[in-house]
Parts: structure tokens; C-alpha cells; sequence
């Protein structure tokens, strides 16, 4: 009779170790799969959704530029630029990017690449002017062309963004690019933008 008790009672044990174990077993794997859940990037519904997404960043960089070609120290430029690279999600708008260019764009294809080209080229920017205003320089606020990087700064500023939703600005060609494209003024913004990127990075390497 007690040795009937003795393998009832063992019986029991197992088959609690086996119903914690499952227990264990599924809340882990709940766990998981809320953290995977947690990276996995959004799903957008439209285009216009993806291209108001993409074009946050020009918004951000914007911001940046403002506070930049306002500060009054180089400790402030400092500031500023670390900061901001250090908020930004590179990958984000890297996968952004992906699905733009997968999408259909008809004829405006070459011009969509285009654009999405110069967002590149402003953010390549926006890192070459922190490690610029890393160098380290002897009696020095200012980094060398600061004068002229700082004028084109503000021009490049203005040609990115406005508080208008009408204007000609890569904010804008970016949120809406077929109906940007379209523009009378939109090669010649795309041209002098560029350009001013180009020089900026030609200064401050």
C-alpha cells in the first residue's frame, strides 16, 4: 500500500514539473515574440504615408540647421551636431528608402531616385559636420570656412524647408513628389540645393 502511495506521489511530481515546464515554456516564448515585435518596422497603408515618414527627416534636419547657423560657440556647434546624429535612426530611413524605390513612380521614376539622392547627400552633410566641428584647432572658435560654410548652411536652410505648404522646398518635393516635380521652379531648387551640399562638404573634408 505504501509503496502504491510512493509511485502516486512520484507520478504527481512529474507531471507537475511537466505543467511548470510548459507553463515556462509558453510565457517565454510570449516574451520573445512581444521584443521581436517591438523592432519590426511599420506598416504603411499608402504612399503618402510612407513619403510623410521620409520626410520627417528633412524636417529634423531642418531644426538642426537653424539651431546651428544660430549658435554663437563652437561648443554649442559641438552640442548640436552630436546630439542630433546621436537621435537620429539611420536605419529607419535606410528602409524608408527600400520601399520608395520599390514602389511604381511611372515616369517620375528617374526624378523619385533623384530625390531620394539628395536626402542622402544632405544627411552625409549633416555627419561631415560633426567630425568638422570635431578638429581641433589652436585659438580657434570656429573651424576653418566656417564663414562660408555658415552662409551656405543658411541657404541650404532655406531651400529645404519653409512654413509654406506651397513652396518649392525639398521638405515639400519629398512629402509630395509628383506633385513637386511638376513645378516650374523645381529643376532649378534641386540644381542650386545640391550644389550648395556639394560645397559644403568640398569645405568642411
Amino acid at each position: 500500500m505504501r509503496q502504491k502511495n510512493v509511485v502516486k506521489y512520484i507520478l504527481i511530481m512529474i507531471a507537475a514539473v511537466l505543467v511548470s515546464n510548459v507553463i515556462q515554456f509558453y510565457v517565454f516564448n510570449q516574451d520573445n515574440t512581444a521584443q521581436k515585435d517591438d523592432t519590426l518596422q511599420p506598416i504603411y497603408e499608402s504612399k503618402s504615408n510612407i513619403y510623410a515618414d521620409y520626410s520627417a527627416r528633412v524636417q529634423n534636419i531642418n531644426r538642426f540647421l537653424v539651431n546651428l547657423n544660430n549658435a554663437r560657440t563652437r561648443n554649442e556647434t559641438k552640442f548640436f551636431s552630436d546630439g542630433f546624429i546621436s537621435g537620429m535612426s539611420a536605419d529607419h530611413y535606410t528602409y524608408l528608402e527600400s520601399i520608395i524605390l520599390k514602389m511604381d513612380h511611372g515616369e517620375y521614376t528617374d526624378e523619385v531616385q533623384r530625390i531620394i539622392e539628395t536626402n542622402q547627400h544632405l544627411y552625409l552633410m549633416v555627419y561631415e559636420l560633426r567630425d568638422y566641428f570635431d578638429v581641433e584647432q589652436d585659438d580657434a572658435d570656429f573651424p576653418d570656412h566656417w564663414n562660408e560654410v555658415h552662409t551656405l548652411l543658411e541657404e541650404i536652410t532655406n531651400q529645404i524647408a519653409s512654413g509654406s505648404s506651397e513652396s518649392t522646398t525639398l521638405y515639400n518635393i519629398t512629402s509630395y513628389p509628383e506633385n513637386f516635380i511638376i513645378k516650374t521652379d523645381y529643376e532649378t531648387t534641386m540644381t542650386s540645393l545640391n550644389e550648395n551640399i556639394a560645397k559644403v562638404i568640398e569645405l568642411i573634408r
